[in-house]
C-alpha cells in the first residue's frame, strides 16, 4: 500500500463512529426499492407558476425541478438518477439534515421521477456574500462537523461509486459523465485516466499514472458542496441537498470536487476550505486539475 501524504487540519469534534455499514445496508433493504433525492431551494431563478399552483423552479431539455402546492419537490427527467435517493437514505441514517424521501418512479422513455420534502430556508448562495466573517466561519465549521460524521461511516466492501452499486455521476466543466461503480481505488484511478482525450501524449498519460496513489480510505462523499446546495436558516445549516454526485469515493474526492463545483459567483467560499475540511489533499488537488485539463470537459 502506498503511503499517502495528507494535511490534517485540527479542530474540534472527534469522528462519531456509526458502526458497520452492514447495519445501514440492511436497513436500506427494508426501504422502498425506489426512493427520491433532493434539490429544493437550491435552484436558480427559472421560476414559473403553473395553473395548479405548482412552481417550476428549474428546467432544461432533460430535467426539471418543480415545487408542488403541498410543499413537496419533484425532480424528473432523463438525467435524474435514482441513485441520488440511495445516497439521501444513507445521509438520513447518519443524522444529516436532508430532505425526506417520499417516492421514486421510472417511467417510459427513460424518465426518472423523485419526490421529496422541501427544506425550508434559503440557499447559502443567496446570503453568503452578506455574511460577516464570523458568520461565514460558523457555517464552515457546521459543514466540517457534517463531513466528519460522513467520513466516519464504514464503507461497504469492494465498492467505489454510487451507494447502490449502480452508475455514478461525475460532473466536470461542461458535462456530466456516468460510469459503473468500481471495486477498489486502483480501478477508480484507471477510470480517471481512461477519460483522457485521445490527443493526450503518452508521456503525459504516463506521468499521471505514476503520480496516482492507492491506499486512500473510501468514505461517504456528497460531491457537490457548493453554496447553492446548503440550505440555511438563522445562520444554521438546515439542509444539505442535491446528492446526485454522492457515493463512496476515495477520501480526497470531496476536496477536489469542492473546488471544481464552485465558481466566481460564490465569492470567497473556496477560501474556507481549511475550516470546512477535516483533512486537505494538496497533491491530489494538483493532480486532479492537471488530469482535468486533458479529460473530456
Amino acid at each position: 500500500m502506498v503511503t499517502q501524504e495528507k494535511s490534517v487540519v485540527g479542530i474540534g469534534a472527534e469522528p462519531k463512529l456509526l458502526g458497520s455499514f452492514d447495519v445501514v445496508w440492511k436497513y436500506l433493504g427494508q426501504l422502498d426499492e425506489s426512493a427520491p433525492a433532493p434539490s429544493p431551494s437550491t435552484v436558480d431563478d427559472n421560476h414559473g407558476t403553473e395553473s395548479d399552483g405548482s412552481i417550476l423552479l428549474y428546467s432544461t431539455s432533460d430535467r426539471s425541478v418543480t415545487l408542488l402546492p403541498d410543499k413537496t419537490i419533484v425532480k424528473s427527467g432523463k438525467t435524474i438518477s435514482l441513485e441520488e435517493a440511495e445516497a439521501i437514505q444513507v445521509a438520513a441514517l447518519a443524522g444529516l439534515p436532508v430532505p425526506e424521501i417520499f417516492t421514486t418512479d421510472s417511467q417510459p422513455g427513460g424518465i426518472n421521477v423523485l419526490q421529496m420534502s422541501q427544506v425550508e430556508g434559503r440557499p447559502l448562495s443567496q446570503v453568503w456574500r452578506t455574511m460577516t466573517l464570523r458568520q461565514k466561519r460558523n457555517i464552515a465549521l457546521q459543514l466540517r462537523s457534517m463531513l466528519t460524521t460522513m467520513r466516519a461511516l464504514q464503507a461497504p466492501p469492494r465498492l467505489v461509486g454510487a451507494c447502490s452499486g449502480g452508475q455514478f455521476r461525475d460532473s466536470r466543466l461542461c458535462h456530466s459523465h456516468y460510469f459503473p461503480s468500481l471495486v477498489n481505488e486502483d480501478e477508480f484511478n484507471k477510470y480517471l485516466i481512461s477519460n483522457l482525450s485521445h490527443v493526450t501524449p503518452r508521456p503525459v498519460r504516463d506521468a499521471f499514472t505514476r503520480q496516482q496513489r492507492n491506499g486512500h480510505r473510501i468514505v461517504f462523499t456528497h460531491g457537490d458542496l457548493s453554496p447553492r446546495n446548503l440550505i440555511v436558516s438563522n445562520d444554521r445549516i438546515v439542509g444539505l441537498v442535491d446528492w446526485e454526485e454522492a457515493g463512496w469515493f476515495p477520501e480526497y474526492w470531496e476536496y477536489v470536487k469542492f473546488f471544481l463545483r464552485t465558481g466566481a459567483e460564490d465569492g470567497d467560499w473556496p477560501s474556507y476550505a481549511y475550516e470546512i475540511f477535516p483533512e486537505v489533499y494538496h497533491d491530489e488537488l494538483v493532480l486532479y486539475f492537471s488530469i482535468l485539463q486533458w479529460q473530456s470537459p
